[in-house]
């Protein structure tokens, strides 16, 4: 199998992932993978006669952390949207975090500048807001996305600053029913917006780690994914990562392993959190074998931009609290041990089998910030339960 790593998608995802922010991106259209104005124009896309989407009427609800990112936030509505086959079938839910005080809108209210009020579809968004200044981080903010899950078939979880490939929820789905199997995740850190035509022949997969410091209580820090070529990954691949900002199942998942919301301004260290607790509830991770979604890897507005003195200071009871509820040394148990129980490992399989499943031994030593530490990148073995 083709496995390349590319030194320019290492810089962009380690700075993003180290400081949230990334260079920023020169692209020609910005409206990359957006159909044409004619398509646009009407809010459906029809299907031909006597034809059938994979969609079948199947729902999706897609959840959005947005954090003072509503411009690119409206676009990527806008790119659900308008490449949708079945866009009537699609559902958003948008926790937003802005600054009213500084005439910050709410990502659907700038969509709804962007494209008009007859087409951005008011009832098919759920929005709550809360004042910028008061946001504790992506744990809270994917937490209340879920509050809005009713009855639909697929929850999917995103970054608020994605664009969307024509055709995308029908691609997906298939990739999903593809899998037979009910608790199939799939998810995977996203290409750069940059890349959408000179590599659209490649895929990521996620399979690298690292101990993020050489703190007592450190992190789990996922990093740069390989590149592996189209035709050496035919079908969504057997993975041990999971995306935050990107991942797709049945709703039952995103309901029953939820975000704990009560680990404020931790950013490293969530994702192997929930990996391992889906994991061990059950699920399981792929990586999609098309790319459905870019993303745009760019300066943005960050969380730890006010008072990081202070909001490290939580962070590191956060981290602890992360530490407690997968049974991991601690050096206090000073942080918030509200509803921890719910917020623990399954029991469908061990901790130690995901340790030996994900390659990774969050009690290892700090080797370094720029090292790949775990390698798990080779083809995975399915785990029964």
């Amino acid at each position: 199998m083709c496995l390349i790593v590319v030194l320019y998608e290492f810089l962009y995802l380690q700075e993003y992932a180290a400081n949230g922010v990334a260079v920023d991106i020169s692209v020609e259209n910005h409206d990359v993978h957006l159909r044409s104005n004619q398509e646009i124009d009407s809010p459906s896309v029809l299907q031909p006669p006597g034809s059938q989407s994979v969609v079948n009427g199947r729902k999706t609800i897609i959840l959005v952390a947005n954090y003072r990112d509503s411009t690119r936030c409206s676009e990527m509505l806008r790119s659900i949207f308008d490449n949708a086959v079945a866009p009537d079938d699609i559902k958003i839910s948008i926790y937003d975090q802005i600054y009213p005080t500084k005439k910050e809108l709410s990502c659907s209210e700038e969509f709804c500048k962007l494209v008009g009020e007859k087409l951005c579809r008011r009832s098919q968004i759920v929005s709550s807001q809360i004042d910028a200044a008061n946001a504790t981080g992506p744990t809270t903010a994917r937490y209340e996305t879920v509050k809005a899950v009713t009855d639909e078939d697929f929850c999917m979880a995103i970054d608020s600053h994605l664009v969307f490939v024509p055709n995308w929820d029908e691609k997906i789905i298939a990739q999903w029913d593809s899998l037979d199997n009910p608790n199939a995740i799939i998810t995977v850190y996203p290409m750069s917006v940059a890349k959408t035509k000179e590599l659209d022949d490649i895929l990521h997969f996620m399979c690298m780690a690292r101990i993020e410091t050489d703190d007592p209580d450190a992190m789990v820090q996922y990093i740069i994914p390989l590149w592996i070529n189209k035709t050496d990954m035919p079908k969504p691949r057997l993975s041990s990562q999971l995306a935050g900002g990107f991942n797709f199942g049945g709703c039952k998942q995103a309901k029953e392993v939820r975000d704990d919301p009560y680990t404020p301004y931790l950013f490293h260290g969530e994702e192997y959190s929930r990996a391992a607790r889906l994991w061990t509830n059950g699920y399981d991770f792929y990586a999609p074998s098309e790319n459905i979604v870019y993303h745009w890897y760019e300066k943005r507005k960050v969380v730890w931009e006010r008072d990081w003195n202070a909001r490290y200071l939580i962070q590191q009871k956060s981290r602890r609290r992360v530490r407690y509820s997968l049974k991991l040394p601690v050096t206090k148990e000073d942080f918030d041990h509200t509803d921890l129980k719910n917020f623990t490992l399954g029991t469908k399989r061990t901790f130690e089998q995901w340790k030996n499943f994900s390659g990774i031994d969050p009690l290892a030593k700090f080797i370094g910030g720029d090292v790949v530490q775990f390698d798990n990148c080779h083809e995975l073995k399915y785990v029964p339960y």
